[in-house]
């Protein structure tokens, strides 16, 4: 007899949108889109202190104070395929970005002025939510 559970398609992440932030430690809003019929939305992309990077299901605030999560996946494979796909989408939209602030690092290097990096104020470690090995 065949699982119930199991489902008939693997996952499928059809669409993956990503809001870039400059708050660290957020990186990134994101939206993905399931079989092309189901979005989620509000999801966040965080990176610790440890420069590992998480995927954060969306929640809300109840009237006192306690935060829950409005959904999430139920089954480990689909967490790391949405994980993957979106750490994929995030790394291929900060590449031009990453790109051009090398560029400019470089040419204010070769006028012989230092380039000094601004620290990164410390922020607590987000709820702890486990990251796929990507």
């Amino acid at each position: 007899m065949a699982d119930d559970h199991e489902p008939k398609n693997p996952i499928l992440v059809t669409e993956v949108h990503l809001q870039l932030t400059r708050r660290p430690p957020v990186l990134a809003y994101v939206s993905v889109t399931l079989w092309g019929c189901v979005a989620i939305h509000d999801l966040r992309l965080l990176e610790r202190h440890d420069g590992t990077r998480v995927v954060l299901m969306p929640r809300q605030q109840s009237s006192d104070g306690t935060w829950s999560t409005i959904a999430h996946p139920v089954r480990e494979d689909v967490r790391a395929e949405i994980e993957r796909k979106v750490l994929y989408s995030y790394s291929r939209a900060t590449a031009g970005r990453e790109a051009a602030a090398d560029k400019k690092r470089a040419a204010t290097e070769a006028r012989g002025v230092p380039v000094t990096e601004p620290a990164a104020e410390p922020v607590p470690d987000p709820i702890a939510v486990r990251a796929a090995e990507v």
